[in-house]
């Protein structure tokens, strides 16, 4: 046995330590463990893989959020501290998946003057509940009321909506001016297409009509639009709840507080940047009752990676490469989409980018919105669609890129338009105009629709002020 004051070994019956003198009595009594050196190391490696797995636990919540911490005398220096605090917190691996967040009960049940706390949009008093579609509901306002046939594009916008995002919509899908929008968004969101804050998804004149773009949103580019907007109310549910329990919840701060967001971000490259904003005392007639530390956490995109974005724009934030990812996706534009990209969304919606694809027409990778006058190269074909009793109801328009020769383009679609179910009327033949323009055209079928494709090259042409700097691909769609 082993005396429990001075902690020696006690060999015989006595009725005190002979070591130290210390009375002994049956309740005093503890057994003598005799540690050899190899038990004692194997406690010890036990004790380091106990506290290492601690640390990797306490790494992980250190990544997902970055607290306020109430500041003790550790012994170590404030800057030990702090560069202690963000090696740990860039020690993981960026590939490795995190745990995902979803706040959508506890975030809905929000009332208005809560969510003003969080600078979120209030619904004018003016807002008028149109229907609701899907759970989700759908207004107007006095600023912006629907017109004929708008709420039966939403319909169909929504009818392409996955499951996994009809189990957490937006709380509300509003019709407002683009003035009003202005007030909730960034600057230049007077013309914007639509814009999300917290919860709810904002939606003007630019869905519909064109706006940022020019010339008019086709149907598949309102669906990409539309689902963009529809992510970032998603980010918004997956706030991590501590943010909500201290009211710091802030719909411009998503790429730290979504774990969604985070998610995403680590998965398809993005790395952190950690460090210090320095420090703040909070008191109270003179009496310090809190020191607390914030820190700032930037993503960036490495150079060699911003060529997996989406777009240039989608390299800027991962909230906004998360939003286009999703978006593209969800319209049927996975060739949009990196690998990583596509296979995270496709994970995490459950869904094969096949299932969204069937009579899209597939937009040539990297390439931009454009608006230019092609009607003297497609008028023959033009006319023949329109005399067999056949109106044009919708148009898009591309350019692919400059550093895009005529070739890859025409293989594309080619290659792609089968896959997505489209039935050939003409195949695409390709000719050289006589100012030594490239210029193609196919004419497809899907179920009631006729389709167009013209693909018109200048990069070689001659006798021209000004020509396009890349094949432009221009689909016309006729009913």
């Amino acid at each position: 046995m082993t005396c429990p004051k001075c902690a020696k070994d006690i060999v015989g019956n006595f009725s005190f330590c002979p070591h130290c003198g210390n009375p002994i009595t049956p309740e005093t009594i503890r057994p003598t463990e005799t540690i050899t050196p190899a038990k004692n190391n194997r406690r010890k490696k036990l004790i380091l893989v106990i506290l290492g797995i601690s640390a990797i636990a306490a790494t992980i919540a250190a990544l997902f959020f970055l607290t306020p911490i109430k500041e003790k005398n550790t012994g170590q220096s404030t800057k030990t501290q702090e560069k202690n605090t963000i090696n740990s917190q860039q020690s993981v691996e960026t590939t490795e998946r995190v745990g995902l967040h979803n706040n959508y009960g506890l975030l809905k049940g929000l009332t208005w003057d809560q969510e003003i706390e969080f600078g979120i949009f209030q619904m004018p008093k003016t807002g008028q509940k149109v229907l609701n579609y899907k759970s989700i509901d759908i207004y107007d306002t006095q600023s912006r009321r629907f017109k004929d046939g708008e709420v039966e594009v939403l319909k169909w916008i929504i009818d392409r909506a996955p499951a996994k995002f009809l189990q957490t919509p937006p709380k509300a899908v509003v019709s407002i001016c683009c003035e009003e929008m202005a007030q909730f968004g960034p600057r230049g969101a007077d013309t914007a297409v639509a814009y999300a804050s917290g919860p709810y998804m904002l939606i003007g004149n630019g869905l519909f009509e064109g706006g940022w773009f020019s010339g008019k949103n086709s149907l598949d580019e309102k669906v990409a639009i539309f689902f963009h907007e529809y992510t970032h109310t998603m980010q918004y549910w997956y706030v991590h709840e501590k943010y909500i329990k201290e009211k710091k919840v802030s719909t411009s701060e998503l790429s730290v507080q979504s774990t969604l967001v985070f998610d995403f971000a680590r998965y398809v490259g993005w790395t952190q940047d950690i460090h210090s904003m320095g420090n703040h005392v909070e008191t109270n007639e003179g009496e310090t009752l809190k020191f607390w530390k914030f820190y700032s956490t930037d993503w960036a995109l490495p150079e060699e990676r911003k060529k997996e974005a989406t777009s240039d724009y989608a390299a800027t934030y991962p909230t906004e490469d998360e939003a286009e990812s999703f978006g593209f996706f969800i319209a049927g534009q996975p060739q949009m989409l990196s690998e990583k990209r596509k296979e995270y969304v496709s994970t995490f919606l459950g869904e094969n980018p096949e299932k969204f694809i069937a009579g899209v027409i597939p937009q040539f990778p990297k390439s931009e919105r454009l608006q230019f006058n092609d009607e003297n190269f497609t008028k023959e074909q033009r006319g023949k669609l329109e005399k067999s009793g056949k109106k044009q109801v919708d148009r898009m328009q591309w350019a692919v890129g400059k550093s895009v020769s005529f070739n890859p383009v025409f293989s594309f679609y080619n290659g792609e338009l089968p896959k997505r179910e489209f039935s050939v009327d003409e195949p695409f033949i390709s000719t050289v105009l006589d100012h030594k323009e490239v210029y193609a055209y196919g004419i497809y079928s899907y179920e009631n629709k006729k389709y167009l494709y013209s693909i018109l090259d200048f990069t070689g042409a001659v006798g021209y002020s000004y020509k396009p700097e890349s094949p432009i691909v221009t689909v016309l769609v006729y009913e």
